[in-house]
């Protein structure tokens, strides 16, 4: 069953589309909620051409993804990605 996504305009303004953000979803390599942040997540995923992208998200009712900011990944964020692999 597809998560049933929802979307800011704010998820947007780095002209990150729709169909992208989706792909990220299914292309996860981290998903975490923020430390200190409650019903908050930072989702690493790749969009449909392969590219990196950084997505941030709550969850509303329980069951209904949020989203309100993606772009293309920062380089800062690679640390995530190698602490994830040591694990």
């Amino acid at each position: 069953m597809e998560e049933e996504i929802v979307f800011k305009q704010s998820a947007f303004k780095h002209g990150i589309n729709e169909q992208d953000i989706r792909n990220a979803f299914k292309q996860r390599m981290f998903d975490h909620e923020l430390s200190g942040e409650e019903n908050r997540y930072l989702l690493l995923g790749l969009a449909c051409d392969g590219s990196p992208l950084e997505i941030m998200y709550n969850v509303l009712d329980g069951d209904v993804i949020n989203v309100f900011h993606a772009m293309k990944f920062r380089k800062n964020y690679f640390t995530l990605l190698r602490t994830r692999d040591t694990k």
